[in-house]
């Protein structure tokens, strides 16, 4: 690609230098200018995401500086660069501008023959994973469905849907269904979903901190309502074949397990699959916590209404502390410390 300083164009352009995650390009605001990489490179993002990595000579704006149409992505340069400017001004007021205009036509409609098909591939790429993310929660919408019409036929034939085993297999009609999608979109993986140790440390530490924290703010709500969570305990471990301590490990075990069905499905699933399909805002991640949020304690409706409150409540706080990592390592030790406390209270008022 023939750079537009060594061409008439020269005497119209400046160039200078430019640091890390400078913004030459902002969506839907005209520059007014041409761009052209000297040196460096700079990433095209829609919605947060990199469509495309421009480099050395690549041509950025001239769609809007022809044609005073609005920039559909924004362009971030993505290293230190030089960048050559030329001003739609200076161009329009050169006496000289319909030969300097030809010029840099046939210069842009070369680059642009050469990228059409790259850029191309990369939209639809991103918007065929932007369909395919949203048929899947389709799905997940329908398998919420029909696991509440189980469990309203278990309850009615008075079958016992609250054991362990049961619970599981009620998650298992979500990751059956991730699992085979894994297997069939090649470019998703496990971790896609949550299932990944990335910043394991900081989770756990994270995990635990705020576990204390959401502690700490609910001891005195507890001595307000004259709550004892030491006598709850011994009245759990009573209702127990085996009251001693080594019971309660083993229950605080099997719900530990529990959980990281539970948040792989609620977080790594629905809450991650939520996600993909919205733009990366604000806005769209607090409508998806409050969303998945609901999905999942509707879940839990046949559960009770205390329940069903507690699971929304957290399920909140959970999907706010797994957008940290992505990963359900925090979020999975804050529901197990945080679900011991809750049965163990729940079960000491009700008796």
């Amino acid at each position: 690609m023939k750079q537009l300083i060594k061409t008439p164009l020269k005497e119209i352009m400046e160039i200078k230098k430019y640091t890390k995650d400078t913004i030459l390009i902002k969506k839907n605001i005209n520059p007014k200018c041409i761009f052209q990489i000297i040196s460096g490179t700079a990433n095209v993002i829609i919605d947060n995401k990199i469509i495309t990595t421009l480099s050395k000579n690549n041509i950025i704006g001239e769609l809007s500086f022809f044609s005073d149409s609005l920039p559909t992505a924004t362009v971030k340069l993505s290293s230190q660069s030089k960048i050559a400017i030329l001003p739609q001004a200076s161009l329009y007021q050169h006496k000289n501008r319909h030969h300097l205009e030809s010029i840099l036509t046939k210069i842009c409609f070369i680059q642009n023959k050469n990228n059409l098909s790259k850029s191309n591939n990369a939209i639809i790429e991103f918007m065929e994973e932007k369909v395919f993310y949203s048929s899947f929660f389709s799905l997940l919408l329908f398998l919420i469905i029909a696991n509440i019409a189980c469990t309203y036929y278990m309850t009615k034939h008075m079958i016992d849907h609250t054991s362990l085993l049961w619970s599981i297999g009620g998650l298992s009609i979500y990751i059956l269904p991730t699992i085979l999608l894994i297997f069939y979109n090649k470019k998703t993986k496990l971790s896609t979903f949550g299932i990944n140790t990335n910043h394991w440390k900081q989770s756990i530490r994270d995990g635990l901190i705020i576990s204390l924290i959401t502690i700490s703010i609910s001891l005195p709500i507890l001595i307000y309502f004259d709550i004892d969570i030491i006598e709850n305990i011994k009245t759990y471990l009573k209702n127990k074949s085996n009251s001693n301590l080594s019971t309660f490990l083993l229950i605080g075990l099997k719900y530990s397990i529990h959980v990281l069905f539970q948040e792989f499905v609620g977080r790594g699933v629905i809450f991650e699959t939520m996600l993909k399909i919205g733009k990366n805002t604000f806005l769209w991640k607090t409508w998806a916590i409050l969303i998945s949020s609901i999905l999942f304690s509707i879940i839990h409706i046949y559960f009770g209404p205390i329940a069903l409150t507690a699971t929304f409540i957290g399920s909140i706080l959970f999907s706010i502390t797994y957008l940290k990592y992505r990963n359900i390592i925090s979020c999975s030790i804050i529901h197990t410390i945080l679900g011991i406390l809750f049965f163990i209270c729940l079960e000491g008022i009700l008796n």
